[in-house]
């Protein structure tokens, strides 16, 4: 294991939060990146398993991220750290942004660029979605339960929390019958 691995936890954060500004979802492939490409903290699947954790509880998906990813490289001190890296920018974006609210301008150049920040961080939330898609879309049955939340959601405006509690309870009652059949099913 690296030397100082809380610093790297502290400082991938710390960039993610201060240069995505989508949320915990568009951090994921700069964390990626950071976390399991370049430093080896982590493998890739163990990567996108607590991605997909920190996504399903309740909460802020980057401190999620942050508290899984950090416990999982180097236990409690590990997770403090990621935790405060993904806590700082937002913390102080936010400070700043309430001092300085009635001084910003409501038209002009500063505008157009949160215009611009808004559109790229849709391309972080895509790159986001095809890489837990590519690791958690391996069974049928996954793409169906993937289409029918997407549609449900969309065309019948359903509200997320329902979703999440029918998909769970689906997915009880569908690997209870797998582990019951012995897994011999293909789905």
């Amino acid at each position: 294991m690296q030397k100082n691995v809380n610093w790297i936890l502290f400082r991938s954060f710390v960039i993610a939060g201060t240069f995505t500004f989508a949320g915990g979802l568009a951090m994921l492939p700069l964390l990626q990146k950071e976390i399991v490409d370049k430093h080896k903290l982590m493998n890739k699947d163990e990567f996108l398993e607590d991605a997909i954790m920190a996504q399903t509880l309740p909460g802020i998906i980057a401190l999620n991220s942050a508290c899984f990813f950090g416990k999982k490289s180097n236990g409690v001190p590990g997770m403090l750290a990621a935790a405060l890296g993904s806590i700082l920018p937002a913390f102080v974006f936010m400070l700043l942004a309430t001092i300085l609210y009635e001084y910003i301008p409501q038209e002009g150049p500063l505008q157009m660029a949160f215009v611009g920040i808004r559109a790229s961080a849709v391309a972080f939330i895509f790159a986001a979605a095809i890489s837990i898609g590519q690791h958690s879309l391996d069974k049928i049955i996954n793409w169906i339960m993937m289409i029918t939340s997407f549609l449900v959601i969309t065309v019948f405006n359903f509200q997320a929390p329902y979703v999440i509690l029918f998909a769970g309870i689906f997915g009880i009652v569908y690997y209870s019958y797998i582990k019951k059949d012995g897994g011999k099913s293909s789905c």
